[in-house]
């Protein structure tokens, strides 16, 4: 595009101007031919004095580098692109844009001009920040717990990552030899005897293809010392801290081995291995036992007589009975069936019991046999369920969680569950109420908003714990007014909700794919969108309600009556007007009055309602309110103005208070007004620890403490505005 072109605008261009989007033109080279009111205004500059200028003078280097790199590869046959960057805008705030760029080509293919549509991301950024941290939170508990349970299970239990151990267990180590660190260094095909490394490679890249979803087999390992061990190697595809990666669950079969190789040896040798092994270890002939050693009778409880009168099928578990009886007649018919098996045992108290077995051919005393050897695994087997549990469950809420969610959204992602709605949900103020009442308060607001929305939907929605503070709710074969019906009912659950921190609310979106052609991550969007939308716009409610539960937390903590606030209420009012204060600072002090002790929610009780003299120990935890109460202002954005003023209400004007020591003018004014309007009151109404007075020996004692508690100047306008107020009522 030639020069002559810069500045001409086209009835389309006088159309862009009038977009909230960002547009803007430029040439192959980055000189700008375009742009509109919104690029200009974020640039500060006038349209007029962009045109002509370099499109690099104006984005981050980093970026501009960026640009140029991705611009050099838009051809006429791939000519769009999206591009993201940040800057620091000019207030100083982190900022982000996603731009859409397409590449105008002549005739002869050559890149003519670029056109550009741009927005604010920076929004969707913090919300996606925001989740990410707590997805992390959340990992690191579920990763803590994977670690406590694998390393007390009797198994190799690991994880591979680009064939490196990222994990070993206890055992694992134990059976290697070899420290953790050590390990964590090691290629893990090193371990493998060389026999079998080819086999394993093999079958671990089958799995990673997605071909198959278990890989299986008896190999040897080699550990530090040289020895040759045998494992049952078993691995599967899972997700490890973001990425895909191998996790294995083995067994060390190296007694189980020796003892099959010691039996064709000899019988004798054999006798005296199986009789002492932990292992069961039997003989069976037709459906009668022959042999059996000691470890088939303390496992199952029977003695050897009664085992050698018992049918071989009746130790095993009455569901199984005719799979095992079944395998076994096709063994003896000579067909092909699986020499080794896990099946659940039942012992002669009734206990039910994992076993893994491995079964052979023998002849033992010139006539054929069947040498079984079985190893209990109800512990590997307990575990390995938990683990599974774990994998697919949110520890907190019992819920699903979002690996499990998303395989399962692929799943139902199919025709015959058209239509397919989503819900995605998100509990507001869960940070608040982490501040002012802890995390576990937060915890139990997460269960309660589990548990209604279970009772919600309908047995064959899907409810998963996306991560944090957000929720997705699959409902297959429900359309989007169905769905809606849903939410309503959320709706109505959580204002009903009792004995909770806050009152319960969630923020909820809805999209349904109604057609094949619709993607499910198109579904995910425009239910997020929504979702986001609908909680900007509730947010304001949810903090008046959130206000609200302060207050009647703190009434039924602390003691405090309404009575009481709003006789400070009056008080300060009264003061205020005195003072000549202005609207918003008069505003701030009756939030004050109602809120100045909100830090006392964390106090504990038997520090409340303690009548007699509070210990030292006591005492310093109950200076701590004013700073908790601190903390919890600067949660809420109608309490922040007020948060200095909640951590000073304890000041005394000549700095002996607490918690900063602050004295005279460096105490906030209303924070100075509130405490001669909470002593006064104080008095004339009593504490469990405090008998009330008269109202003229309180004022006395106000002026008594002028100069050293209080502000010498109020103190004295206090008690001639009490006076005259008492005066009026008289």
């Amino acid at each position: 595009m030639s020069s002559n072109h810069i500045g001409k605008y086209t009835s389309d261009d006088i159309f862009l101007q009038d977009l909230e989007e960002m547009v803007c033109r430029f040439t192959p080279d980055g000189t700008i031919t375009y742009v509109n009111a919104c690029e200009a205004h974020l640039l500060n500059h006038k349209p007029s004095e962009l045109l002509g200028q370099k499109i690099s003078q104006f984005i981050p280097e980093k970026s501009a580098l960026i640009l140029n790199y991705l611009l050099s590869t838009l051809s006429s046959k791939y000519p769009t692109m999206e591009y993201e960057y940040q800057y620091i805008s000019s207030d100083g705030k982190l900022q982000w844009q996603l731009w859409k760029i397409r590449g105008r080509f002549n005739s002869d293919g050559q890149l003519d001009e670029v056109q550009a549509v741009g927005r604010d991301n920076s929004l969707k950024k913090q919300y996606q920040e925001l989740l990410d941290n707590n997805q992390q939170k959340a990992w690191q508990k579920s990763e803590d717990t994977f670690r406590q349970l694998t390393d007390t299970a009797p198994a190799l239990i690991f994880i591979i990552q680009k064939y490196r151990y990222c994990y070993v267990n206890a055992f694992f180590q134990t059976v290697l030899e070899y420290t953790e660190e050590e390990l964590l260094n090691m290629d893990s095909l090193k371990l493998v005897h060389p026999d079998d490394r080819v086999q394993v490679m093999d079958g671990l890249l089958e799995l990673q293809k997605g071909n198959g979803r278990l890989f299986r087999q008896d190999i040897k390992i080699i550990p530090k010392s040289g020895r040759v061990c045998w494992i049952d190697f078993s691995a599967s595809i899972i997700e490890w801290e973001g990425k895909l990666a191998v996790i294995g669950v083995s067994y060390d079969l190296t007694q189980h081995k020796q003892i099959q190789a010691a039996l064709i040896q000899s019988e004798n040798n054999f006798r005296s291995l199986a009789y002492t092994a932990p292992a069961l270890i039997y003989v069976l002939r037709g459906s009668r036992l022959i042999y059996l050693n000691r470890a088939y009778e303390e496992i199952t409880g029977y003695s050897r007589e009664e085992c050698l009168e018992m049918d071989a099928w009746d130790f095993i578990h009455p569901q199984y009975q005719d799979w095992v009886r079944g395998m076994a007649l096709a063994r003896q018919r000579g067909e092909e069936v699986p020499s080794r098996y896990q099946t659940r045992m039942q012992t002669k108290d009734g206990r039910e019991i994992w076993a893994e077995f491995s079964v052979s051919h023998i002849i033992l005393n010139g006539e054929p046999a069947i040498l079984g050897v079985a190893i209990d695994i109800t512990e590997q087997k307990r575990a390995q369920d938990q683990i599974r549990y774990l994998s697919y469950h949110d520890k907190l809420t019992g819920l699903h969680n979002r690996a499990y969610g998303e395989e399962k959204l692929k799943e139902l992602d199919d025709d015959k569950n058209l239509p397919l709605s989503l819900i995605l949900g998100d509990v507001n103020g869960l940070k608040m109420v982490n501040d002012a009442f802890g995390h576990q308060s937060g915890d139990i607001l997460l269960q309660t908003a589990a548990k209604t929305l279970i009772t919600c939907c309908h047995k064959k929605d899907l409810i998963v714990r996306w991560g944090g503070d957000e929720f997705v709710i699959i409902l297959p074969g429900s359309d989007e007014e169905q769905a809606r019906q849903v939410c309503q009912k959320i709706y109505q659950s959580c204002a009903q909700l009792k004995n909770v921190p806050i009152q319960l609310s969630i923020a909820l979106g809805v999209a349904c794919k109604n057609a094949a052609g619709k993607s499910m991550e198109t579904v995910y969007k425009e239910a997020e969108d929504l979702m986001y939308r609908n909680k900007m716009l509730e947010n304001r409610s949810n903090r008046s309600a959130f206000l609200n539960s302060l207050e009647q937390t703190l009434w039924v903590r602390s003691h405090e009556t309404q009575e009481h606030t709003l006789r400070l209420r009056r008080l300060v009012v009264n003061i205020s007007q005195a003072l000549h204060l202005p609207a918003d600072e008069l505003n701030n002090l009756s939030l004050l009055a109602a809120l100045h002790d909100i830090g006392k929610i964390a106090i504990p009780n038997s520090i409340l309602d303690k009548a007699g003299k509070l210990s030292c120990e006591e005492w310093e935890l109950m200076k701590r309110h004013p700073e908790t109460g601190y903390r919890i202002a600067l949660a809420s954005p109608e309490l922040s103005p007020i948060a200095e003023a909640i951590l000073a209400h304890h000041e005394r004007w000549d700095g002996s208070g607490y918690p900063l020591g602050l004295k005279d003018n460096d105490i906030p004014l209303i924070s100075r007004i509130l405490s001669l309007a909470d002593a006064y009151d104080v008095m004339i109404s009593g504490r469990p620890y405090q008998k009330e007075i008269g109202s003229e020996e309180a004022l006395q004692e106000i002026l008594h403490c002028a100069g050293s508690q209080f502000d010498p100047h109020l103190a004295s306008l206090f008690v001639n505005v009490v006076s005259s107020m008492q005066s009026n009522l008289a």
